[in-house]
């Protein structure tokens, strides 16, 4: 009886969807021309992008952000850590993507590393207590030194690093981009925290994010290889009555 109960159970599991499509959310700062679509890092052809176009100050702008697909996905507040830290940022005629990398920064002469929060970006009414994998952009002008550091509290380890150096994706991460882990709270929000990666540099550019729910398969092969085995528990046990 428990085994047909078991059967039931894992056969039900058996007949959810191998796999749930992951939730991607883009997001391209806007100061100049250009608008951004479809895949950078991650993503595909005809992907939507959000384009949040206030520059960061002490005021915090609240932007109502949707997923790859034009659906509601929850809401992005940012502001810098003081009144005037924000200023409009171009990365040049030679970005790629060009839409893409011409995006916002913050200027800041308040600390370096973790110990000020140059640019707060808070994420609220994303999927509860989900792991994203993040793209982070941050390439300013190429040829400088002003790249960005991202983490997730003030005094916090640092999560990803640009070196500024580069404004083309196709260099690879630790150039325009870094990619980390995050995992949002029952609400479904989680911050991520910027300063300038430089010491002879106060401004952490901030071009855009890329937000991706890690999808977990549903139901996974242990649970299906179980199936099978009470399966032929129970064939064998009809077989011995």
């Amino acid at each position: 009886m428990k085994l047909q109960l078991l059967a039931s159970t894992l056969f039900a599991l058996a007949a959810l969807p191998l796999s749930a499509a992951s939730t991607l959310i883009n997001i391209d700062f806007k100061t100049g021309s250009g608008s951004m679509s479809g895949a950078a890092v991650l993503g595909a052809a005809g992907d939507v992008w959000n384009a949040p176009n206030t520059n960061p100050s002490s005021s915090a702008a609240v932007f109502s952000l949707v997923d790859s697909s034009n659906a509601a996905a929850g809401s992005l507040t940012y502001y810098s850590g003081t009144a005037g830290n924000g200023s409009g940022f171009n990365a040049g005629t030679g970005a790629n993507p060009a839409a893409l990398m011409d995006g916002i920064a913050g200027s800041a002469n308040g600390g370096s590393g973790t110990s000020y929060a140059q640019i707060t970006f808070e994420f609220t009414g994303l999927l509860a207590n989900t792991t994203y994998d993040i793209v982070a952009y941050g390439a300013s002008t190429a040829g400088t030194d002003r790249g960005t550091l991202f983490f997730n509290t003030v005094g916090g380890s640092v999560l990803g690093s640009t070196t500024g150096g580069s404004v083309d994706i196709a260099g690879g991460a630790g150039t325009a981009y870094t990619t980390f882990q995050l995992t949002t709270d029952g609400s479904g929000a989680f911050n991520i925290l910027t300063n300038y990666n430089s010491a002879s540099s106060a401004q952490g550019p901030v071009n855009g994010f890329q937000l991706q729910a890690v999808a977990v398969p549903e139901p996974s092969w242990s649970v299906l290889a179980s199936f099978g085995l009470v399966s032929l528990a129970l064939r064998r046990r009809r077989h011995a009555h």
